[in-house]
């Protein structure tokens, strides 16, 4: 992942990670969560998918980043019914905390992304419990973010400066004609 996807990521956690009624916050999805860890927020990058920008053989690779950020909210209720409510809630909390902040979806030189260009709710209700006396069921907020990167190259040579010298493609001009002068490009160190 490319550290503006790091970056947007640790930006919603960040902000999320202020939301009261959570037992447990994360940065990585886990395999199984703990009932006593429930309700549970998680906040990781599912993918990030680069494309050119522009000509793909123009220049230094140069891309259009989606980075996917997952916030999952897991929570474990006796009744199915209060549970999809209450995730529900969770969702439409978190929605507002992010898009409402002007100095999350804010724009201009130093912004995290150029715009959110997809969200996706999904609902998950894996079984927990020896006898699935307890019900868990995960909300998981997909959100894709626009960016884009550049991988300038690294030229470990110094510019130490080039003489050019041209004559006229003619005949009658001799290597010591005083109208043909030499080009001399010097390094500039101040500027290197």
């Amino acid at each position: 992942m490319t550290t503006q996807a790091t970056k947007i990521r640790n930006a919603v956690y960040d902000r999320l990670a202020t939301l009261r009624g959570y037992n447990s916050f994360r940065k990585t999805p886990v395999p199984q969560v703990q009932p006593k860890d429930l309700p549970s927020l998680a906040v990781y990058i599912m993918s990030e998918n680069m494309v050119p920008d522009g000509d793909a053989n123009a220049g230094e690779p140069h891309y259009v980043s989606d980075v996917t950020v997952a916030i999952s909210v897991i929570r474990g209720f006796d009744d199915p019914m209060v549970l999809a409510g209450s995730i529900d809630e969770d969702i439409d909390a978190i929605e507002t905390k992010l898009l409402t902040d002007p100095k999350f979806v804010g724009f201009g030189p130093n912004a995290l992304f150029e715009a959110v260009s997809r969200i996706q709710r999904r609902r998950l209700y894996p079984n927990a419990g020896k006898d699935g006396e307890t019900y868990f069921a995960e909300l998981r907020l997909e959100m894709t973010f626009q960016t884009r990167c550049s991988f300038e190259p690294v030229i470990p040579d110094n510019f130490d400066g080039v003489t050019i010298s041209a004559l006229p493609w003619t005949h009658g001009h001799q290597p010591n004609d005083p109208s043909i002068a030499p080009v001399i490009i010097e390094a500039n160190p101040t500027t290197l």
